[in-house]
């Protein structure tokens, strides 16, 4: 009985985290993939525990086989979907969801099978495969319905391959693409450097997958044999569920650090609504706090401001001007208007590999029209425009940053390279990154 508890240990903390994550974080981007992949994992833990409880019955066995042809097929390609909204911020379209079809046809070929041959006779089929006395000996393969539930298991181990070797390639593609790599995450934990949220649900996944694949090498019989290896499984796979459904929360940022995984529910929105919701969230505490604490905020606010200007600093703000174009006043809902939320709001032009396409996608129009409102409005090309932005925001990431490699700050600001990022720089300030920041310094010091 007790190794049954255990054995639903994993599929108990996966439908914890459904829960817990519907409450905190359903206002992030990635909420419903997120949802979807874990709904999916739920159903996979499912079967996995039930073909290793001791007590599962034979029909429960085959309910789970059943289950497990179209809950196992989902998982891999629902998590690169979530990783994908992550990192784009895109959601999928018609087409890229065809893939379901392969665990529905999985799924209901596997009903199919079950009807034709009757429940009675695939119980048998079961109960001796589980019992070590299953054999296609003297039996005809064009009547004996076995051979097909052979063949449905071999398609159904064939598709998971392809996903697995799916998954690698995206793991490869992002280490080019996006400069992933082993060494990103040792900075993480031992030196307090941030880290791309992909590659970091990325490195929370491998625990996971490897208990799996440990999994696949153990037989139910072997299991049942040895429960206290059973029992160390399930608990090491609920343990592992648990990084990965912590780090969601954080599925509002682009990069994060150690510090910040002990603040995540502050990070429960959309890009869009950020700025909304910081304000709420300021005045929440003001409110909380006081009349005094309200003066006290507004005195510093004031000083500040009186410090900024009165101060001229020799150091350049490339995007200033551009700032203060876009300060003015302007309808909301106009197209210049929701260009500028992308920019100052969504923060788009940290999007790496940006385009003239990716922005009119999500403008709904066209790319050589919003080449020329950016030409007339801010007299300025429009690569040009994301560039000045993007330095803008490495300057101020420096200062935030300072022992941060040429290479986190290219990739926090959106270049796909240090060198890139430092000829960049030099042109649109006159000098490089380092310059710019000891010059800052001497002023401020």
């Amino acid at each position: 009985m007790f190794v049954d508890i255990i054995s639903f240990l994993p599929f108990a903390a996966c439908f914890f985290w459904i829960i817990f994550i519907s409450l905190m974080i359903s206002r992030s981007k990635a909420y419903w993939s997120l949802l979807a992949l874990l709904v999916s994992l739920l159903l996979a833990l499912f079967t996995d525990n039930c073909y290793y409880a001791p007590s599962s019955s034979v029909k429960i066995l085959t309910f789970a086989s059943n289950l497990s042809q179209f809950a196992m097929p989902c998982l891999i390609p629902l998590l690169m979907l979530y990783l994908r909204v992550m990192r784009v911020g895109k959601h999928p379209t018609i087409a890229r969801l065809s893939w379901l079809l392969v665990p529905v046809v999985l799924f209901t070929a596997a009903e199919l099978l079950s009807f034709t041959a009757g429940r009675s006779e695939v119980e048998r089929f079961f109960s001796e495969l589980y019992s070590g006395t299953f054999s296609l000996r003297e039996s005809n393969p064009s009547v004996d319905i076995r051979y097909y539930y052979i063949f449905a298991v071999i398609i159904f181990r064939v598709a998971i391959v392809i996903e697995v070797i799916g998954l690698i390639a995206t793991h490869i593609a992002m280490m080019r693409i996006e400069g992933f790599h082993p060494r990103n995450l040792i900075g993480f934990l031992r030196d307090g450097k941030s880290i791309h949220i992909v590659e970091l649900q990325f490195s929370n996944l491998l625990p996971l997958l490897g208990l799996y694949m440990v999994k696949l090498f153990f037989f139910r019989s072997f299991l049942l044999q040895h429960p206290d290896l059973e029992i160390f499984l399930c608990v090491l796979t609920a343990l592992s569920i648990t990084p990965f459904c912590y780090t969601a929360l954080f599925s509002a940022k682009k990069y994060v650090t150690l510090a910040e995984l002990k603040q995540g529910f502050r990070f429960n929105y959309k890009p869009e609504t950020k700025e909304a919701y910081i304000s709420k969230m300021i005045q929440d505490m003001l409110a909380e706090g006081g009349e005094s604490v309200k003066v006290h905020v507004e005195h510093k606010l004031s000083q500040q401001m009186e410090a900024q200007e009165e101060s001229e600093s020799p150091v350049p703000w490339p995007a200033r001007h551009l700032y203060e174009k876009m300060m003015e006043n302007r309808d909301d809902e106009s197209l210049v208007g929701r260009f500028e939320r992308l920019m100052t709001q969504e923060r788009l032009f940290l999007q790496p590999g940006l385009t003239l396409m990716d922005v009119a996608e999500k403008l709904n129009t066209n790319k050589t029209y919003i080449s020329k409102l950016v030409n007339q409005t801010y007299n300025i090309p429009f690569p040009d425009l994301v560039n000045t932005l993007r330095i803008d925001y490495a300057e101020e990431y420096l200062i935030s940053h300072r022992d941060a490699t040429q290479m986190d700050i290219a990739r926090a600001c959106g270049f796909p390279s240090a060198s890139s990022l430092n000829n960049t720089f030099k042109k649109v300030t006159g000098m490089t990154p380092r310059i710019w920041l000891a010059t800052y310094d001497q002023h401020h010091n």
